[in-house]
Parts: structure tokens; C-alpha cells; sequence
């Protein structure tokens, strides 16, 4: 069945259609992201991961580094602090630093899971550092709506009772909530201390950094919903058709009982274009297929019957 997405916004082709320079931002703040995932993740894909997204990151920490200078200039802090105030040393050349040695390890991690033959997968986001901290959360979370969850379910019946238990704990997928909301976060309360530091190129490589991350990991999350969703539907389309092969009406997916019907119809009037239907849709010929030879042999048991045992014979 032909996907038909449902977004009133028109999704990112139709934003970058309409915004000069859309698809260069979202390259960008990819590149950006890049350094920030080096500190806060480990254990990537070796295509995650790559040699150009290690230089990349690097080549923008240093150029936050080489206008620290402009940037301290555009410090409003600056003109209160005055000439007599000295410059406080900048965190960028340790931050490259640390940057340019844990790239390597994470190389040298991506080898070894290699030749020891246990790599993780090739596009593998890595595991974040701040997992124990998500998990925290939401065990403090699952406690909290889990009070309120069983005060509701003892107003319901046994029935709808036992459902609603079922659903606890209600946060489930730490990984997920890690990165959408603990990385996040902790890159936000970075800037904030870099900025009462008086850190003007780190707070505003970390402020990107934080939009950087956001959209980087919101994009992931929702490519990888959508494959889950790619698989979860193949599963009902599969199971609608197997319950239309053996002519039984189906309320599931009614697009799929209509496509059906109305190809059946047209099959009836010309079989010769179950040929062509064959080859542009697999899935609706054999259903139809199956549904004819079984109209056949409901109409003519005799006869199959006697071309059966004709066939013994011989």
C-alpha cells in the first residue's frame, strides 16, 4: 500500500523549499553537533562515528577558538569590566584538546570492538555517560505517575483495572529520554556556567551545541520511528491480506478491503490486466488470484474433483 504521511507542515522538503538556506542550517548544526556527542557518548558505530565527522568537529572547535578574541569583544561584560580588568584564560584550547584525544579513543574502541569480532552496529548513536542519571529520573517519574495511575485505577473495573496496571511503569525507554531531555539539559546548565565564568566563545559554542544536539537527535529518533512504524504496518498489511486470500471482510485497514474490491472488479471485467497488476502490485494479484480459484472450485467441485482423480489415473 502506497505511504500517504499525514504532516500539515509539509515536513523539512517543503521548509526548505520555502527558507533560503534551510538545508545548509540543518548541515551545519549536524557538524556542530558532532564535538558535544564525542564528550557525552561512547560506544559508536564505525558509520556513525566516521573520520570526516571527527575532522569536521574539530575544525569547528577551532575556529570558535581562533574568534574567541572577536568574541570577548562582543562581551557586554567586557565594557562593565573596563581596561584595568584582565581576560579570563578561554576553556577552548583544553576543550580541543580533550576533543582531538577522545576522538581517538573512540577510533581506537571502534578497532578493537572489530578485531575482537563484538562491533556494535554500524550506525549505532553510541551510549550516553548520563544513562544513570536518566534512569534516576525516570524511576522518580514512574513513582510519582504511578501513585496517581493506581488512585484512577481503583475507581475502574476489574477488567479495565488489570489494563491499566498492565500499562505501568507508564517512562520506559531510558535511552530515548536520556537524549531528548538529560543531554540536552546538561549541555544548557554547561552554557549557563560557562556564561557566570565569563566564557563568551564556550557559552556560545555550547548554545549551539544545544539547538545542535536537539535537532541531530530529534531527526534520529523520528527516522528510527518511522522504520518502527515501516515494520509495524507491513505486519497488519500482512495479516489484511491473508484474512482477504480466504474471503473474509476486514475492518482493519479499509483501504486495503476497497483496493481490493474495486481491482476485483476490474479483474472480473478484463482478467487480462492481472498481469499487468501482478507487476505493480504483488500482494493485491495474489489475493485476487486466490479469491477466483476459490470461487472456481465452489462453483465446479465436481468437476476439480474429476480432473483430480483423472490426474491420479494417468
Amino acid at each position: 500500500m502506497p505511504k500517504q504521511f499525514r504532516d500539515v507542515s509539509g515536513g523539512s522538503q517543503v521548509w526548505g523549499s520555502m527558507i533560503p538556506g534551510y538545508g545548509f542550517a540543518n548541515y551545519l548544526l549536524g557538524i556542530i553537533s558532532v564535538p558535544i556527542e564525542t564528550f557525552l557518548r561512547r560506544d559508536f558505530g564505525e558509520r556513525y562515528y566516521t573520520k570526516a565527522n571527527f575532522i569536521a568537529g574539530l575544525v569547528i572547535l577551532f575556529i570558535f577558538k581562533s574568534f574567541m578574541g572577536l568574541l570577548n569583544m562582543l562581551n557586554p561584560l567586557s565594557f562593565l569590566r573596563g581596561s584595568s580588568g584582565e581576560e579570563p584564560a578561554s576553556w577552548l584550547g583544553k576543550i580541543l584538546t580533550w576533543y582531538f584525544f577522545l576522538g581517538i579513543a573512540h577510533f581506537i574502541t571502534i578497532w578493537v570492538r572489530d578485531v575482537t569480532g563484538t562491533p556494535r552496529h554500524s550506525f549505532d548513536s553510541g551510549k550516553s555517560w548520563l544513562l544513570i542519571v536518566g534512569r534516576s529520573i525516570i524511576w522518580i517519574m514512574n513513582k510519582i505517575v504511578g501513585l496517581f495511575v493506581r488512585i484512577i485505577a481503583g475507581f475502574l473495573p476489574g477488567v479495565y483495572k488489570q489494563r491499566l496496571l498492565a500499562s505501568l511503569p507508564v517512562f520506559r525507554d531510558v535511552t530515548v529520554f536520556t537524549e531528548r531531555f538529560v543531554e540536552p539539559g546538561f549541555v544548557f546548565f554547561l552554557m549557563l556556567f560557562a556564561v557566570s565564568n565569563d566564557q563568551p566563545a564556550t557559552a556560545m559554542w555550547l548554545a549551539l551545541s544545544f539547538g545542535a544536539l536537539n535537532l541531530a537527535t530529534g531527526q534520529r529518533h523520528q527516522q528510527d520511528r518511522a522504520f518502527m512504524l515501516d515494520i509495524r504496518d507491513q505486519l497488519i498489511e500482512s495479516r489484511v491480506w491473508q484474512e482477504i486470500t480466504e474471503g473474509k471482510q476486514t475492518k482493519q485497514v479499509p483501504r486495503l478491503q476497497r483496493t481490493f474490491n474495486e481491482t476485483m472488479n476490474e479483474v472480473e471485467k478484463s482478467p487480462e490486466v492481472l498481469e499487468t497488476i501482478a507487476e505493480e502490485q504483488p500482494a493485491v494479484a495474489r489475493a485476487i488470484a486466490a479469491v477466483r480459484a476459490r470461487q472456481r472450485n465452489a462453483q465446479f467441485p465436481a468437476a476439480e474433483s474429476m480432473s483430480e482423480s483423472t490426474q491420479e489415473a494417468v
